[in-house]
């Protein structure tokens, strides 16, 4: 709507001419011009005068129908911020947001508050300041790629929502062992998923409409506080309660991202003659897909905190044997999302 070519509005009345100033349509001038005028001595000429009366009218109805259509491109581009407005209100609450956290993680440090003896020096703060700093931009940076590929209809917007679900959590779980082994590297950590909630709550209230297409399914912005915002909740929970304690988070994480969307995109593609007798909505190719997605992510990301020395791995680091455990885990949740309760993130 906002790229509309200008055009030109004629009737035996008025020539109203439309162009762009800025992104928002604006009428230029009004009244007769000489196609006009030359118009109506030809009508004049040709017609009878009742005939020229019912022209006339249709004109007029074509001239209100334009004027509707105007008022609807001028509401919308205004709910958009007027094509810049909206999307420096996004960024400002997401810079305050980032920029709030970061601060009180970095004070909270300073201070001691996490714990006798940690941070010890500023090097260490600075480490997770930095590496907090670098999620939150090569997040912003995915989420992105993705946006611009729906609006240059590259990837359908079902499909960018399934990218983000899969890879959005792995990622930033990826970066965790660029972080120190303090105790309060969690603060820190948090932050990056926290402004991505309040992220999808401005998507959801109009301020973000690029990343509310890109992760709805109908492309209802309110959609954004529904499965996407559990799926940040869920990530939140597992940074700021789990981190690098123990594989739950890890493993949770893997299964609600990498399981479940691997499960729509597969199923969707290849499931459509092996539904499960008791669910039209769910696929033996799509429960297989999330047995075999969530399995091999949660073993990667496993072996991966275990190689960097991030988390202390259970059964002396027999990776064998956690695979086996891993495997049985996604299975159980395979059959648990075909459970037709609530949303499947939970």
């Amino acid at each position: 709507q906002r790229q509309t070519q200008p055009y030109m509005i004629s009737s035996l009345n008025e020539v109203t001419e439309i162009r762009k100033d800025g992104g928002n349509p604006v009428r230029l001038k009004k009244g007769r011009s000489k196609k006009t005028r030359s118009t109506d001595l030809s009508m004049s000429q040709t017609v009878s005068p009742h005939e020229s009366v019912q022209i006339e009218e249709k004109q007029e109805k074509d001239i209100e129908g334009k004027s509707t259509e105007l008022e609807s491109i001028d509401q919308n581009i205004a709910s958009s911020g007027g094509g810049g407005g909206g999307g420096s209100s996004k960024n400002l609450v997401a810079l305050i947001t980032a920029g709030l956290g970061f601060s009180t993680a970095t004070v909270a440090a300073k201070m001691g508050l996490f714990g006798e003896g940690s941070y010890a020096s500023n090097a260490l703060i600075g480490q997770d300041l930095g590496s907090a700093f670098l999620c939150a931009i090569l997040g912003a940076a995915f989420v992105k790629l993705n946006t611009v590929s729906v609006a240059q209809k590259w990837l359908e917007p079902r499909d960018a929502r399934k990218v983000i679900h899969t890879l959005s959590g792995p990622l930033f779980m990826l970066f965790w062992p660029i972080f120190s082994s303090e105790p309060g590297a969690r603060a820190f950590a948090s932050v990056v998923p926290l402004v991505n909630a309040v992220r999808l709550v401005t998507a959801a209230y109009g301020d973000e409409a690029d990343l509310a297409t890109a992760i709805s399914r109908s492309g209802d912005k309110k959609e954004a506080l529904g499965g996407p915002f559990l799926y940040v909740l869920i990530l939140l929970a597992a940074t700021s309660l789990c981190w690098t304690d123990s594989l739950v988070g890890v493993i949770a994480v893997s299964t609600m991202a990498a399981g479940d969307g691997m499960a729509d995109i597969v199923g969707r593609r290849l499931g459509e003659g092996n539904r499960w007798p008791f669910s039209e909505k769910k696929s033996i190719a799509g429960s297989a897909a999330f047995v075999i997605a969530s399995t091999a992510c949660s073993v990667a990301l496993t072996a991966w905190m275990g190689y960097t020395g991030t988390l202390g791995l259970p059964l002396g680091g027999d990776m064998i044997a956690l695979a086996s455990r891993i495997a049985l885990i996604s299975t159980i949740c395979a059959g648990v999302e075909l459970i037709p309760l609530g949303d499947d993130n939970w």
